[in-house]
């Protein structure tokens, strides 16, 4: 896998680890696809049956504008279609636990035999509620809870089962976060630098020098 090591990013390597040995024929959903980043980096690894799906209607057009296969997700046909891989890449935080359950059963069921659900998402660190619609964490060992085979003593437990067969935790570049410089112009510009370095640190170690910040598994339906 070659690098470009100014722009590393260990989430995207851990990715395409997960998905350097796969058949390059395999049908794959990404769902909550947003710019089509992850579109891009499969393409680049030499898939070609990509779909991505997204609930911003702005996402979809400016996915399609790249040449991307992309619709909404309300328009996704579930007829007769069955996906070697589902991604749900940073997707799962955006619901309360209740209704993620939900999701997930739902297209799980649309899994070929022996495909893979795979799920990035981050974990609970200073920038977690940046994102303005983030709902809480998920730990991998709470979905395996809900989706394992074994029983458990908690609230919701799922008939459709999962087993996890990988898992990684990546790291960001550390971070300054709560100075009145990133918000206001004119200010001290030292944190600036601070982050940079990081980011430099981070690149050059690739990922070691880092904060962890997400993990990513790749799960089978049992």
């Amino acid at each position: 896998m070659k690098l470009n090591i100014l722009n590393f990013n260990q989430e995207q390597y851990y990715l395409k680890t997960i998905f350097n040995s796969c058949d390059r024929n395999l049908k794959i959903l990404d769902l909550g696809c947003g710019l089509g980043r992850n579109l891009e980096l499969l393409k680049g690894m030499g898939f070609n049956h990509l779909l991505g799906a997204d609930i911003n209607p702005e996402m979809v057009t400016t996915v399609l504008s790249k040449g991307f296969e992309c619709v909404l997700v309300n328009d996704l046909s579930f007829e007769g279609k069955k996906w070697d891989v589902i991604l749900m890449s940073h997707l799962i935080e955006h619901f309360d636990h209740q209704s993620l359950q939900k999701f997930i059963e739902s297209y799980i069921n649309l899994l070929a035999p022996e495909g893979k659900l795979v799920i990035s998402t981050p974990l609970l660190t200073q920038s977690f509620y940046n994102d303005f619609d983030h709902i809480k964490p998920y730990n991998p060992m709470g979905l395996q809870m809900v989706f394992g085979s074994e029983l458990e003593q908690v609230q919701l437990q799922s008939k459709s089962k999962l087993r996890l067969t990988e898992i990684y935790f990546y790291r960001l570049p550390w971070r300054l976060q709560w100075y009145s410089t990133f918000y206001l112009p004119n200010q001290q510009r030292w944190p600036h630098w601070i982050n940079r370095i990081g980011k430099l640190f981070y690149a050059l170690s690739l990922g070691r020098l880092g904060t962890k910040s997400g993990w990513i598994g790749c799960f089978e339906l049992i």
